[in-house]
């Protein structure tokens, strides 16, 4: 059994954690690209604050599961699982009451419309999520290696990279649905 690393670092732990929640401005300044277009676009930005959100919390059960030393290979199938199904659900959910929401509000919602962005909400959804999988596995390794906790940090690492990744790929999602 590996042992957990004891919080010797944590004050650094929470500085670097700090310091890469400064590169969410990058996320913004993706959005601040295709503005006008979301704005148009009435569902995607309703769906804005549940993409991100949900980008965040995969990112913190992703980073939990990997975490854990414990019958590692296991839960990580299990993780992988778990997201390929729900990864769908979720982005079809999501454009499903973004959808609803902005046709309540007077905006004209087509079968094709709501197809194609259904699927570009998921594809969406799919890439984040997978390069966020890959991040935190490549993170965590680093951080062991380094002697960092990864309790300490590898989740606010996580949710920042959530997010980053979120807010760029809101961006191309704009750009490629409008």
């Amino acid at each position: 059994m590996k042992t957990i690393t004891p919080h010797n670092r944590l004050l650094a732990g929470i500085l670097l954690s700090s310091l890469l929640a400064s590169i969410g401005l990058l996320g913004g300044l993706g959005l601040q690209l295709v503005k006008r277009d979301i704005l148009e676009f009435l569902p995607l930005l309703i769906a804005l604050p549940a993409m991100n959100a949900i980008a965040g919390n995969y990112a913190a059960l992703t980073a939990a599961h990997l975490s854990d030393p414990e019958n590692y290979r296991k839960r990580t199938q299990k993780l992988i699982l778990a997201l390929l199904v729900s990864i769908p659900v979720c982005g079809v959910a999501i454009a499903g009451m973004s959808l609803g929401v902005a046709h309540l509000q007077g905006f004209d919602v087509s079968k094709a419309l709501a197809i194609e962005y259904s699927r570009q909400i998921c594809l969406t959804l799919l890439v984040v999520i997978t390069l966020l999988f890959v991040i935190i596995f490549c993170s965590k390794a680093i951080l062991t290696k380094k002697g960092f906790n990864v309790d300490d940090t590898l989740i606010p690492i996580a949710n920042t990279i959530a997010s980053v990744l979120m807010l760029l790929g809101f961006a191309l999602l704009a750009a490629r649905v409008l």
